[in-house]
């Protein structure tokens, strides 16, 4: 699994790459392309957001502080003349990536260290190691 930074303004979602400097991978995207967004509802951090385009950007945020409220939060805050935006909370995550509906689930213990790994039947799970 690459990490990256995400860096959120008021127009665009950035990715960036941190062994490069901090470098943009592609272009932002639009707070305007974002139609919702999904996220677990315990402590694993786990966020989908949903695009316009049907290729939502899934990730996690390795980070012992709780930021999910926070970022959705601001996309909200960013999001509120936007009637069709929706936030759905779940044990677990849907998501479409490369035009495809994907379950993301999580299971704990027995890794090292995170990772996304796939799946039967269109299933990824987010495999995250023993919390301290």
């Amino acid at each position: 699994m690459d990490e990256r930074a995400i860096v959120l303004t008021d127009k665009y979602l950035y990715k960036l790459d941190p062994r490069k400097n901090f470098h943009m991978k592609k272009t932002g995207i639009s707070i305007n392309d974002i139609t919702g967004l999904s996220v677990t509802s315990g402590k694993e951090q786990l966020i989908a957001v949903h695009l316009v385009s049907n290729n939502d950007l899934v990730f996690y945020m390795h980070t012992k502080l709780d930021r999910v409220g926070e970022f959705v939060g601001l996309i909200a805050k960013l999001k509120r003349k936007s009637s069709n935006f929706t936030v759905d909370v779940q044990r677990y995550v849907s998501a479409q990536i490369d035009k495809h509906n994907h379950i993301i689930n999580i299971i704990s213990g027995g890794v090292d260290k995170v990772e996304f790994r796939k799946g039967s039947n269109k299933n990824i799970s987010l495999l995250l190691p023993n919390s301290d």
